[in-house]
């Protein structure tokens, strides 16, 4: 017997095949031609059954297909780089921009300073201010408009002239408002000033602001859980730290996995911190970060918020400062800075935040305190809007804070603010070094304590922020009470 090979399939023929066929044919008497045709008939037969078998084999047998899916998505965020160092030290004195600058001319009215000191100091042939003048052009966008004429009843014409102060000019005013628009695209905050907006009628109480605070602090104290902190405060496994004047709690409904309070062990009143107490709640909370990430050293990120009062988003009247320490960024529009700066190195090469104080400081909005500087913010979240900045949380650093508290309370009789914060990353890793922040703090007025209206509208949730209060008033107010309060 032979075997021939047949694609999957082995046929097998027998030795000796032609006589086979021979007995065959004569078995059934079929003529020689008939019995080729038969043989013919019966390979395309066998033919056909291979076929159907291979096909048969070819589609019951599991064969793995090629699936093909869509890309991995990545979280659409910026790769951070190593940033030039911060640069917080003013150079110059403001007297020396004025005269370098701005051609000897200085205002605080907002149509002089945008509609002719601006236009002066982008043409100003010294090179500082030039550099100074290029890297505001990159960092703002300015745009003025006028208001057109308005028809008035006399008996609602009346009644705006009263809200004017009864100007005799009231009608020019309202029919040419110099309405200027602040943008800062990389962050996407847009800020509106106008003059005469800011002369609207707003709801009064009639009441002392600071008499209606010390009546609500007086209501509380006997309830208040953070004066009875040993019993009505919880504590995680770092425990209650206590100092001389301070206190750490854990905060019983958290934001984070690590996030507790630090509060005055012995003070209740919103608005009675003197200096050096305020210091010490703002270094405990600093200590209580650097105590997380030596047991918890991945999470490295600290983001700190201050609110006062119930207006401003305060759960109880008690002063407390939350900490809470992330893993991964910091929050909202903490890390919201660090992506613009991360933008602005990759496209300029330099420090944003050394680019802000340069712009500020240029304009007559910086106030130096040690080794820490204070931006009278141009646009910002709210109104009275300050921004702290200092390579490392320092002494210097809560002062300054300390002196803006004052001066919303001295100028402005503005008890309710709300402050956040955002310290330098912690430890040498990579993640550490890469998007450095200096220590900052942003701390914006909420408004009327007293009002039952809030000081946030649509217009500041969504669209742009009005502030009433000029940044060159809020950087004189500070000023002014570093003189009153440094001793």
């Amino acid at each position: 017997m032979i075997y021939t090979s047949g694609g999957p399939f082995r046929f097998l023929w027998p030795v000796g095949r032609q006589q086979m066929r021979e007995k065959a044919r004569r078995a059934v008497l079929l003529p020689s031609g008939s019995m080729k045709e038969c043989l013919r008939v019966a390979v395309a037969a066998v033919a056909a059954l291979g076929i159907i078998y291979l096909l048969y084999q070819y589609l019951a047998t599991p064969r793995a297909y090629t699936v093909v899916r869509p890309p991995v998505l990545h979280v659409l965020r910026e790769e951070y780089n190593v940033w030039p160092p911060f640069i917080g030290r003013l150079p110059h004195t403001q007297e020396w921009y004025t005269n370098e600058c701005f051609d000897g001319r200085t205002s605080e009215d907002l149509v002089e300073i945008f509609g002719s000191l601006i236009p002066t100091w982008a043409e100003s042939p010294h090179p500082e201010c030039q550099e100074a003048y290029s890297r505001f052009q990159e960092l703002y966008e300015v745009h003025q408009r006028v208001s057109g004429p308005l028809e008035m009843p006399n008996s609602f014409a009346e009644k705006v002239q009263g809200w004017l102060g009864g100007d005799e000019m009231f009608r020019e005013k309202v029919d040419k408002q110099m309405i200027i628009h602040i943008f800062h695209p990389l962050m996407s905050e847009h800020t509106v000033y106008n003059p005469v907006r800011a002369q609207r009628p707003m709801p009064d109480t009639g009441q002392n602001i600071f008499e209606w605070v010390s009546e609500r602090a007086a209501k509380t104290k006997a309830s208040c859980d953070f004066c009875r902190f040993n019993t009505q405060t919880a504590a995680d496994k770092f425990g209650r730290h206590e100092t001389k004047d301070t206190v750490r709690i854990s905060n019983t409904f958290k934001m984070e996995a690590h996030h507790s309070m630090v509060v005055p062990s012995h003070v209740h009143h919103p608005l009675h911190l003197p200096r050096d107490l305020l210091v010490h709640l703002f270094e405990d909370a600093t200590q209580w970060f650097f105590d997380v990430g030596q047991q918890e050293p991945h999470f490295i990120y600290p983001n700190l918020a201050w609110d006062t009062l119930f207006h401003a988003g305060a759960s109880q009247i008690h002063p407390h400062i939350h900490m809470m320490l992330a893993p991964d960024h910091y929050y909202g529009s903490m890390e919201g800075l660090r992506t613009a700066a991360q933008v602005y190195y990759r496209t300029t090469g330099r420090n944003y935040f050394s680019s802000l104080v340069t712009i500020h400081d240029t304009l007559g909005l910086t106030v130096e305190y040690g080794d820490a500087v204070a931006l009278s913010s141009l646009g910002g979240k709210g109104d009275l809007e300050v921004v702290f900045l200092c390579d490392y949380p320092s002494r210097d650093f809560f002062s300054l804070i300390y002196f803006t508290v004052q001066a919303y309370h001295d100028t402005f009789s503005q008890p309710c603010k709300s402050l956040a914060g955002a310290w330098p990353a912690l430890g040498t890793s990579r993640n550490a070094s890469v998007g450095r922040l200096p220590a900052i703090a942003r701390m914006v007025s909420r408004g009327d304590c007293a009002s039952l209206r809030a000081d946030f509208s649509t217009f500041e949730i969504f669209q742009a922020v009005y502030r009433p209060h000029t940044p060159w008033q809020v950087a004189a107010a500070i000023r002014k009470a570093i003189e009153k309060y440094d001793k």
